[in-house]
């Protein structure tokens, strides 16, 4: 954990002076505005980060590699979806979602009547 020093000093979000920004989140860096003072300034954020930290771009990420390279994306990840609740379609999404997840559990529950289970004595 981080002490805070003496040399620190409290600013506020609008605050543009500053050398290093501490957020919760990167909503309103304003990374074309960084050192625009002068002063080299951080900020414990990377842009463009949700790229690599948020699952569904990173997802669509992966894809765009595995396609570079001619490869199929779901030889390494398992199926994904992403619901965008925003959008029209979601419903229909949504609704894929079930129809694997029910074909899955099924599929499951059969494994679990057909196969019999041991356990270590």
């Amino acid at each position: 954990m981080m002490l805070r020093s003496d040399q620190w000093e409290e600013t506020s979000n609008s605050d543009k002076l500053f050398n290093f920004k501490w957020l919760p989140f990167s909503r309103g860096v304003q990374y074309s505005q960084m050192n625009a003072f002068g002063v080299k300034q951080l900020v414990n954020h990377i842009n463009g980060h949700e790229h690599l930290t948020t699952k569904d771009k990173l997802f669509e990420n992966y894809t765009f590699h595995c396609e570079t390279i001619k490869q199929d994306v779901f030889q390494s990840l398992p199926i994904q979806f992403t619901l965008q609740m925003d959008n029209n379609q979601c419903y229909q999404e949504f609704h894929k979602f079930l129809q694997l997840f029910t074909a899955i559990d099924r599929e499951a529950l059969q494994d679990v009547n057909t196969k019999q289970i041991v356990l270590p004595a």
